[in-house]
């Protein structure tokens, strides 16, 4: 816990900060009086991976990074009513499509799927879809069509996720691309979602993604585990988590206790409500756990 004290000719005060609450109190009044402000919010964690050279071999792995910009292009081709666009149409959203480098010096590395024309004013250079392209374009999108509950159940899963059950839009497109949904499935809300999902209102003024309905959701490991018998699929049952250890390791006496201990709590699934848990409980720290079981 943080503590600062500070004043003025008019006033003092002390603030109180954890990792979820700041609390502000006037040291003037009587009586003392406070100000307590949640502070839950979503933050981007960067972490060093570790490089494993084998996979740097495989140009579909090596080149994976290029995808996610490729099919954004693509998209934003096949989207446009003449199925061409001018370079100056994308030029300057490069960031906001994850170019990583010019776009038009992107476009033009990747002939078999870019087709490079002059346009019919200022002799700029245009782009459209060659024939390939177009063809795998339709498969895509069919593809999308046919499994388009296995997507919604993967929205689900993530909005599940959270405390109040909702999450901001921002967000969510955010990681849309690592769910697999296609860049338009929210723009088309009336035939890409059912009748479960809501749009709401943030307390920020952010429009949001809510999901409706007491339908109760497995995580792998409750399905796994009543696949072996280790669970009828009831609530807070302990359910281990599936340990995988390295040839040779050992732990110490005090540790190995500890894990059959953690290994004995009561299980969390991720898209149960956990707002009764305190956060600092070893149930809680078992529900987290479970985010990535």
């Amino acid at each position: 816990m943080l503590s600062i004290c500070w004043s003025t000719t008019k006033t003092s005060k002390k603030l109180f900060c954890h990792a979820k609450e700041i609390v502000l109190f006037s040291l003037d009044k009587d009586p003392l009086s406070y100000c307590c402000i949640r502070k839950l919010s979503y933050v981007n964690v960067y972490m060093k991976w570790k490089k494993n050279r084998s996979y740097d071999s495989i140009e579909t792995i090596y080149r994976s990074p290029e995808l996610k910009p490729l099919i954004s292009l693509k998209n934003c081709i096949a989207e446009a009513p003449s199925g061409c666009i001018p370079i100056s149409d994308v030029s300057k959203r490069g960031l906001v499509l994850d170019v990583p480098i010019k776009v038009v010096k992107f476009l033009r590395q990747d002939p078999s799927v870019f087709e490079e024309f002059v346009g019919p004013q200022y002799n700029l250079p245009w782009f459209r879809l060659t024939p390939k392209a177009m063809e795998i374009d339709v498969e895509e999108k069919a593809i999308y069509k046919d499994y388009k509950s296995d997507l919604q159940l993967r929205l689900t899963k993530l909005i599940l996720m959270t405390r109040e059950q909702r999450l901001p839009m921002r967000i969510i497109q955010g990681v849309q691309w690592y769910l697999g949904l296609p860049d338009n499935f929210l723009k088309n809300p009336d035939i890409n979602l059912d009748s479960s999902f809501r749009f709401v209102e943030m307390e920020n003024g952010d429009r949001g993604l809510a999901i409706e309905g007491e339908e109760k959701m497995m995580s792998i490991l409750q399905k796994n585990a009543v696949q072996r018998g280790l669970s009828n699929g009831g609530w807070m049952e302990p359910i281990p988590f599936p340990l995988f250890p390295s040839g040779g390791l050992r732990l110490k006496k005090k540790i190995s206790a500890w894990l059959d201990e953690f290994q004995k709590l009561p299980y969390v699934s991720p898209y149960e409500d956990f707002s009764h848990l305190s956060p600092d409980s070893d149930i809680s720290r078992k529900e987290s756990c479970g985010c990535f079981a």
